[in-house]
């Protein structure tokens, strides 16, 4: 028996688009052992999860971060309320060329991903591959990670 495939399924983060909260971090002036250290306490713990996972909003992901690290908070509500996407988030440069290459070959293209609502609206707003797929299921949305 043949087997085709017809449906093929991608994650973004890591894969179609390039997550480097780094570059923001550094763009707003921090130095190597701050960028690490925020890094953790944003990314790293599960208020970000949640916020995934759609059961904490944005200034909810806010709020608990800084609840959860008493002596940054400051900084930290400094940091994300500036949060600026166009440091952080990057479509990677093969990925428009190869999901039309494979959209030209017949094959239906999705997106499963664990992704906040607040960097889901960017991704769509603004990276192209978004114009290629047939279907997603985005965590937040489904409320599930």
């Amino acid at each position: 028996a043949i087997i085709m495939i017809k449906n093929i399924i991608f994650d973004l983060g890591g894969v179609l688009i390039d997550f480097i909260p780094e570059k923001y971090l550094k763009h707003i002036g921090l130095n190597d052992e701050e960028i690490k250290l925020y890094k953790k306490m944003i990314w790293g713990g599960k208020e970000w999860y949640l916020g995934d996972k759609g059961t904490l909003s944005y200034p909810e992901i806010i709020d608990a971060i800084c609840k959860n690290n008493p002596s940054y908070s400051d900084k930290l509500r400094y940091i994300l309320d500036n949060k600026n996407n166009d440091y952080i988030l990057f479509e990677a440069p093969y990925a428009y060329n190869y999901l039309l290459g494979l959209k030209n070959k017949g094959y239906k293209l999705y997106f499963l991903s664990n992704v906040n609502k607040v960097d889901l609206k960017y991704d769509k707003e603004h990276f192209k591959i978004f114009e290629l797929i047939d279907g997603s299921v985005y965590s937040a949305e489904v409320r599930i990670c």
